[in-house]
């Protein structure tokens, strides 16, 4: 029986199907480390845009130089991060399209793919990072400008 070509199939693919779920686990497990990510991040700007502007008046140079800084570490901390677990996602739906076509799934109900179409979820994410990282530079760049050229109150109020 062990010998039986067709029992020995249907271990292969009764393998291949427990490969293909926990690889697919793993792919969802790993989305959601990369959007708890994204939320941490926008909360923590969020906290830093606070604490920049928690008297209400445009902050003294150093404390906007201080709090840019932060914010622009920040952002390119997690758009590091970003990076390595968007990798790891592609890589898990790779695996997927493999274990899929070994399969012999029809690919109208395929998961996973080989290479990943357009600028998917972790691009989305490190575009939206970078873009912070960008104003947080150039909140750093006024607040250094003020500073050096002495200017104390905001040129234009709301």
């Amino acid at each position: 029986m062990i010998d039986d070509p067709q029992t020995a199939g249907d271990h292969g693919q009764q393998d291949l199907r427990t490969r293909l779920l926990a690889a697919v686990q793993l792919q969802v497990g790993q989305q959601r480390i990369l959007w708890q990510l994204c939320g941490t991040f926008w909360v923590a700007n969020a906290g830093l845009v606070i604490a920049l502007f928690a008297s209400g008046d445009v902050p003294r140079p150093l404390v906007g130089v201080s709090v840019s800084a932060a914010g622009l570490l920040l952002a390119a901390a997690c758009w590091l991060l970003v990076r390595q677990a968007a990798a790891r996602v592609q890589r898990s739906d790779a695996l997927i399209g493999r274990i899929e076509r070994r399969l012999g799934v029809a690919t109208d109900l395929t998961l996973g793919s080989e290479a990943p179409e357009g600028l998917g979820v972790g691009g989305l994410i490190g575009l939206a990072t970078a873009g912070a990282g960008v104003l947080w530079l150039v909140a750093l760049a006024l607040f250094a400008y003020s500073g050096l050229a002495g200017v104390t109150e905001a040129p234009v109020t709301f």
